[in-house]
């Protein structure tokens, strides 16, 4: 499977607006995020490789930059739905409709934001692969 293709896919499901869907349903969220950690081993390694290996230095460049804010991104979406998870109705639901508004909203977008990072970051890995 192309790059592209492999990670694409990997960071579709790693989004954390799919993910806040499962809060409320514990064993498919647990099963979700044991999932995308398996898949994302042997991926962060064959970044770690790309970031070695390759003749390119912006490849080598961007891939260890799209490693470490893929990491992070990750990191932060665990955070945020385990907090999520924790303060969840029996429905699931979070209090987005609350008086005071989104209890939530500064850790949801700061979560969103580094998800973008690594939207970004995969985009121009891909796009210097497919110009060498």
């Amino acid at each position: 499977m192309r790059f592209s293709q492999t990670f694409g896919v990997w960071i579709s499901d790693a989004s954390p607006e799919v993910l806040e869907l499962l809060i409320g349903d514990d064993k498919r969220l647990r099963d979700t995020m044991s999932d995308l950690n398996a898949r994302w081993r042997p991926l962060r390694v064959a970044l770690l490789a790309l970031s070695v290996g390759h003749p390119s230095e912006k490849i080598r460049d961007l891939s260890r930059h799209f490693e470490y804010v893929m990491a992070a991104s990750l990191m932060s979406s665990i955070e945020f739905l385990s907090r999520l998870a924790r303060n969840a109705d029996s429905e699931g639901e979070v209090g987005r409709d609350d008086a005071q508004g989104d209890p939530f909203r500064k850790e949801r977008t700061e979560t969103g934001r580094e998800y973008a990072k690594a939207q970004r970051a995969f985009n121009e890995l891909a796009e210097a692969i497919r110009e060498t």
